[in-house]
């Protein structure tokens, strides 16, 4: 087998590529009528406005939290002989 031909001769079949039964015919059922859901809580139209003075504080939080990380991180990085020497002379 020199050539790819010849393998590819080879890897084929000699049967009859297999044919599919047609699907059966779909039968849709008709939708059933669904009694809403009920609920104690008073659904509001809209957000309001304690809501979205809430979500500002987590945002805020949020990002006061990435931030405040960040600047640990950058610490860390800047005074690293000195965080490397302090871990040495307290495994000492």
């Amino acid at each position: 087998m020199n050539h790819p031909q010849d393998f590819l001769r080879a890897l084929q079949s000699s049967r009859r590529v297999a044919e599919w039964l047609p699907a059966p015919p779909i039968v849709k059922s008709p939708p059933r009528q669904v009694a809403p859901a009920k609920s104690i809580w008073i659904s509001p139209l809209r957000e309001t406005l304690a809501e979205k003075a809430l979500m500002l504080g987590l945002v805020a939080a949020a990002a006061i939290g990435i931030g405040y990380g960040l600047n640990c991180l950058l610490n860390l990085v800047a005074n690293w002989a000195a965080v490397n020497a302090s871990i040495h002379s307290m495994l000492q």
